[in-house]
């Protein structure tokens, strides 16, 4: 989604006077698809009661997502994917992992400017 500038022509009346006053405002709406158009959960419980079970990213503009990569508080690489739809379910190396907070790093790339990003949250998994 590009920038967008709009015009609009606004008049103003006072009903008591009669004095008006005419205007133009410009309005722009910036495409920021960074942080305002990226949305990751901050926590999960993947007990399988069809609740908040997994993690994944939500992206305004599934185009600019690269990756998604989870790693454990040592560092270790829990899980990762290159599919914008796929979630992690806190198993690894066919274990649930344990409770605690997790580092996603999220990878992507600006369509419109080409500008690659990456942004890291936490998330805590509960069971």
């Amino acid at each position: 989604m590009p920038d967008t500038v709009s015009t609009y022509y606004v008049e103003v009346t006072d009903l008591d006077s009669g004095c008006s006053i005419d205007s133009l405002i410009k309005v722009e709406t910036i495409y920021d698809c960074v942080e305002k158009g990226l949305y990751t959960p901050n926590i999960f419980s993947p007990d399988r009661d069809g609740t908040n079970d997994g993690v994944r990213v939500y992206i305004q503009r599934e185009t600019d997502f690269i990756s998604l990569s989870i790693f454990d508080r040592w560092g270790n690489l829990m899980f990762f994917s290159e599919d914008i739809n796929q979630t992690w379910d806190g198993i690894y190396k066919s274990k649930p992992a344990m409770t605690g907070v997790y580092t996603m790093k999220i990878e992507g790339i600006c369509t419109d400017s080409g500008e690659e990003f990456v942004v890291y949250r936490d998330v805590s998994l509960v069971r």
